[in-house]
């Protein structure tokens, strides 16, 4: 029977700190696993086909379970939030244009979508679509927020600042802010991961 190989199994793998994937000629690979294979140094190792006649060979791969694989393989490549290039170096480049913002907590008025993922850099850095709304927000990390369009006001500690295009906003660990859009505004955020030693030493403060 044919295996499939999915963004799923690739997560598995690197959450396992395993560095190798053995494949055969009846394995089939998904664009969107490679990519994060690569991604995660992770390696594709050929070997050979286990015993097909045993297994019933390709004829035993019924038309029913065709139309399983192929529907999953579309619903993974269409859903995918953004269209990127990756170096096997780690270099990601994430083509703008493509990134599909969602909204957060169903509020349409705030959108947002992770383009750098923690777990792979040590730090998050989302893309923010905000049209006039206001929200509150208190971070546990320091966080670093450059203004792409618009204008966007902030109110700390009752004191009015106002961060405009080409701006970047500078957050300290902690910091209560209250960001306020009138119009369109949208801002590339970025947060530095803790380590998990910051993180136990900030409790027992």
């Amino acid at each position: 029977m044919k295996k499939l190989i999915s963004l799923k199994e690739v997560e598995g793998c690197h959450e396992e700190g395993t560095t190798s994937i053995f494949v055969d000629s009846q394995t089939i690979i998904t664009p969107a696993a490679k990519d994060l294979a690569e991604e995660y140094h992770i390696e594709f190792i050929e070997r050979a086909c286990p015993d097909v006649e045993k297994l019933g060979g390709v004829g035993s791969f019924s038309k029913e379970a065709l139309v399983v694989l192929l529907k999953q393989f579309l619903a993974e490549t269409g859903n995918q939030p953004y269209e990127a290039s990756y170096h096997k170096s780690g270099l990601k480049i994430v083509k703008g244009t493509t990134v599909k913002l969602q909204p957060i907590e169903g509020d349409e008025s705030l959108k947002s979508q992770e383009i750098v993922h923690a777990k792979e850099h040590g730090l998050t850095a989302n893309l923010l679509s905000l049209e006039n709304t206001c929200y509150s927000e208190s971070s546990g990390q320091e966080s670093v927020n450059y203004i792409l369009t618009g204008t966007v006001e902030l109110t700390i500690s009752g004191e009015r600042l106002v961060a405009y295009q080409g701006d970047t906003i500078f957050i300290p660990k902690g910091t209560k802010t209250d960001w306020l859009v009138k119009g369109i505004a949208s801002v590339l955020s970025t947060k530095v991961k803790e380590r998990a030693v910051n993180e136990a030493s900030n409790w027992n403060d």
